[in-house]
């Protein structure tokens, strides 16, 4: 990787792996850049997990890379770089593994300073759910649809992880006004 020399911008353009120029501005762009902040969460997150789940996490940053080069280096002809179903089963089996271990859900879950990482990853996952979707809508690139789907599991992945690692869930109730 090359750095430009002091005083040299890159006046709001970036380039892809493929080599294409691309407004830091654009759909693309911002959806990469949340990818990223996903990443650094999850990457944080390692921090506060027992370390069976460690090596999972660390995947699943893998999993996430393989979005962003899947997104970035598609052309008229396609992405160079696939992303298959396998990798939502996976995701899914965790989630049930963890889930089976946890009572039955019945009211919201509200978080608290133990838990609010894990919310904060699950929301900016989201977001990037999101803006795929948006993108999908305005571009004429065609994306895996392993990946919106990837992407939605994980959000239910760090939901279920959040109340894995919680030892005292708070809920919510309604207030009374």
């Amino acid at each position: 990787m090359s750095f430009k020399k002091a005083g040299q911008g890159d006046n709001g353009i970036t380039r892809l792996y493929t080599g294409r120029k691309i407004s830091k501005g654009s759909d693309k762009i911002d959806l990469l850049g949340t990818l990223d902040e996903v990443n650094a969460w999850l990457g944080l997150l390692n921090r506060e997990i027992s370390k069976d789940l460690t090596k999972f996490i660390q995947q699943t940053q893998k999993r996430v890379i393989d979005i962003c080069s899947h997104i970035a280096s598609y052309t008229d002809k396609g992405s160079k770089y696939g992303f298959e179903e396998k990798y939502v089963v996976e995701l899914e089996d965790m989630i049930a593994k963890l889930d089976s271990t946890l009572p039955k859900l019945t009211q919201f879950i509200v978080p608290d300073e133990k838990n609010a990482n894990f919310h904060i990853a699950r929301s900016i996952v989201r977001q990037a759910e999101r803006k795929l979707v948006v993108l999908q809508n305005t571009s004429t690139e065609s994306y895996s649809p392993f990946v919106l789907k990837y992407l939605n599991r994980l959000s239910d992945f760090l939901f279920v992880l959040s109340r894995y690692v919680t030892e005292k869930e708070i809920t919510y109730k309604q207030s009374e006004y």
